[in-house]
């Protein structure tokens, strides 16, 4: 088609692409584990934070998925035994901890996600990952 010559020249819809498929490529890994993408996310950055308190409404604002898309990944963490919640006198702050299978998962994951980031670091010179830096700071809103 006439719009592939467009695509496959835009510097837009390249880094689209180029995320996308980013994307499946660690999919294709967290896959084997029993994981998405944004489960795999949400389990290893409650697992960071290292704390109990950790309230729905803060993952909200950090990852760019909805407040129900983080409702379900949390419900599929919690029934696969990875994260419990725990309810607070208020229940729009429910609590998340993640549990000790959940923390053993959660460094499989950043095992895996850090060999991808070496693979990556091979391919990218420092001038060009100074490049991205800056794409993503222009595209920043």
């Amino acid at each position: 088609m006439k719009i592939e010559n467009y695509f496959n020249n835009s510097p837009v819809f390249s880094l689209i692409d180029l995320g996308r498929m980013t994307q499946n490529y660690i999919n294709s890994d967290l896959k084997t584990l029993g994981l998405s993408y944004s489960q795999a996310l949400i389990l290893v950055s409650l697992f960071v934070e290292n704390r109990d308190n950790i309230i729905v409404k803060e993952l909200v604002e950090v990852f760019p998925f909805t407040k129900g898309a983080i409702s379900q990944n949390l419900s599929i963490l919690e029934e696969k035994k990875y994260i419990k919640r725990h309810s607070s006198n208020d229940r729009r702050n429910t609590l998340l901890k993640v549990t000790s299978t959940g923390k053993k998962l959660a460094q499989e994951i950043m095992s895996l996600l850090e060999s991808r980031e070496q693979s990556f670091e091979k391919l990218l010179d420092q001038n060009l990952m100074n490049h991205l830096k800056g794409v993503k700071e222009i595209i920043k809103f």
